[in-house]
C-alpha cells in the first residue's frame, strides 16, 4: 500500500518538476507560447499552476497505480531506459529553452528535484531480469463423438 502511495507522490513529483523548467520559458520569451492573466511570482508563473500540476499528475498516477494493482512494482532496468530516456529529452528540451532565456534557478530546482530523483531510481532499478513463473494456459477440447452411416 504504501510503496503505490510513494510511488504516486514520487510520479506526480517528477511531473510537476517538469514544468518548473519548461514553462518559465514557454511563457517568458519574446514569442511566447502562452501567457498567464494574471503572472505569479515564480518566474511569472501562479502557484495555482504547480498546485494543478500535482493534482492532475496525483490523479493520473492513482489511475495507473489502481490499473496496475496486481502487478509487482518491480521492474528491471532495461525496463525503464525507454521512459528515462523520453523523460531526460523532455527535460533536456526545457532546460534549453529555459537557460536560453535566463532562467536558471527553475532549472536547479527541476533538475534537483526531477532529474537526480529519475536517474537514481533508474540505478536503483535491478539489472538483472526478473523471473515471472508462466503456467501454459489450460485448454479444454470438448468431446466429439463421430458415427459414420
Amino acid at each position: 500500500m504504501w510503496r503505490h502511495i510513494s510511488a504516486i507522490a514520487l510520479g506526480a513529483l517528477l511531473l510537476t518538476s517538469w514544468d518548473f523548467v519548461l514553462d518559465p520559458a514557454m511563457s517568458q520569451t519574446s514569442l511566447p507560447f502562452w501567457y498567464w492573466q494574471q503572472p505569479g511570482p515564480f518566474f511569472g508563473m501562479p502557484y495555482q499552476n504547480f498546485a494543478g500540476w500535482l493534482g492532475t499528475s496525483s490523479i493520473f498516477m492513482s489511475v495507473t497505480a489502481l490499473l496496475w494493482r496486481n502487478n509487482p512494482i518491480n521492474p528491471e532496468r532495461s525496463q525503464l531506459n525507454i521512459p528515462l530516456a523520453v523523460y531526460l529529452s523532455n527535460f533536456g528540451f526545457a532546460t534549453v529553452m529555459s537557460l536560453t532565456s535566463g532562467f536558471f534557478v527553475p532549472v536547479l530546482l527541476g533538475l534537483l528535484l526531477g532529474v537526480i530523483p529519475a536517474v537514481l531510481l533508474w540505478l536503483k532499478g535491478s539489472s538483472t531480469p526478473v523471473q515471472v513463473p508462466i503456467e501454459p494456459p489450460e485448454i479444454s477440447v470438448a468431446r466429439v463423438k463421430v458415427t459414420a452411416k
